[in-house]
């Protein structure tokens, strides 16, 4: 009988967990977002719960390179750090490991923060704050060809008033992180902690306060197409390493002829 209720245990983790970095898997995910949005502060207008999702920069080059177990190690470590990040910072709040180098976080007890000037954060500064923070614990994570991981965040604040159910309201956080990712590119904004989006911001809004030019969004996304798709035929018997830095370099300067035959400047 004892085994029998181990055996039963081990199963009801398994169907909630992933069965490679033990976080929350999608179902789990759901489950507790449902059961936040019935909690009596969030129907009395009194809290939100905000979905987050990470999509890690260049992951499929890890595999590729150096190999599935050296990235099965990457998103166990990822794992790792996001937990340990989010026990500082919000520990009532769930990491989820949705599939490959999606990750994501369910906050559901935000408390804005402060300004230097003592003033009171908004909702969306204390979010983009806390994700900062969880970024900046991921980009800690080194990599077999010693640079460093990094990832692209976006976010998206429910409320009561909010409608969707979770994949719609999650496809709207990932959207984001979409946007975040097009940003990586650009100087200065090489790491992710340094560009989350936020679904209910507009585009342009964003660009605009990140100081982004849409010429410099335009360019930085086509060069993240074309590295993905040169990326996509290494290795190779030549290259066994990947990419050489050659190839990325012309890579860029393809782009950047490319978009001043079209028209666009710097």
């Amino acid at each position: 009988m004892a085994n029998l209720q181990e055996e039963n245990a081990k199963m009801k983790r398994d169907s909630t967990t992933h069965s490679l970095t033990n976080l929350a898997n999608r179902k789990q995910a759901i489950t507790t977002f449902e059961m936040a949005r019935k909690q009596p502060d969030f129907v009395a207008g009194k809290n939100n719960v905000v979905l987050v999702r990470f999509d890690l920069d260049g992951f499929k080059r890890i595999n590729d390179n150096f190999g599935h177990f050296a990235g099965d190690e990457t998103l166990k470590n990822v794992a790792d750090n996001l937990t340990r990040a989010l026990a500082k910072l919000q520990p009532t709040d769930l990491p989820v490991h949705f599939s490959g180098d999606e990750f994501g976080l369910i906050l559901t007890d935000i408390n804005p923060g402060k300004n230097k000037d003592g003033s009171d954060k908004t909702i969306e500064e204390t979010v983009e704050m806390v994700i900062s923070k969880v970024i900046t614990e991921i980009e800690k994570i080194e990599l077999p060809n010693g640079k460093k991981l990094t990832a692209s965040a976006g976010f998206k604040i429910i409320s009561k008033d909010s409608s969707g159910d979770f994949g719609v309201l999650d496809n709207q956080a990932d959207t984001a992180a979409a946007i975040s990712k097009g940003c990586k590119f650009i100087p200065g904004l090489e790491k992710g902690s340094a560009r989350i989006a936020n679904y209910d911001e507009p585009e342009e809004d964003f660009l605009k306060r990140k100081n982004i030019s849409l010429e410099q969004f335009n360019e930085s996304k086509l060069q993240n197409k074309f590295e993905r798709d040169v990326t996509e035929q290494f290795p190779t018997e030549q290259f066994p390493d990947g990419v050489p830095d050659e190839v990325t370099i012309k890579t860029k300067q393809l782009v950047k002829s490319i978009l001043e035959a079209k028209g666009h400047k710097n």
